[in-house]
């Protein structure tokens, strides 16, 4: 494998073929979430579960819901009950 230089001067940069560098970037994440404390790890999740959901209408919520809870919609009615008090 060559080495090429690297931006930042002093480590080399190795031409990773595409199993390297996915290998190389789970082992990232895997620090990187090593290294977090519950609160975080929790924000990021939910921040990305929110985003996931940007585009759902109310029938793909719903659909997701009862999907998620394997149950036959009683979790939806809690959740909606709880959304729509005023």
């Amino acid at each position: 494998m060559a080495f090429i230089s690297s931006p930042l001067g002093h480590l080399p940069t190795n031409t990773m073929n595409s199993e390297q560098l996915t290998k190389l970037k789970s082992v990232f994440c895997i620090n990187v979430t090593d290294s977090m404390d519950i609160e975080t790890l929790i924000e990021i999740v939910y921040e990305q579960l929110l985003k996931s959901y940007e585009y759902y209408d109310e029938r793909d919520m719903q659909e997701e819901i009862v999907s998620f809870f394997n149950d036959d919609g009683e979790e939806y009615k809690n959740l909606l009950r709880e959304v729509t008090l005023v």
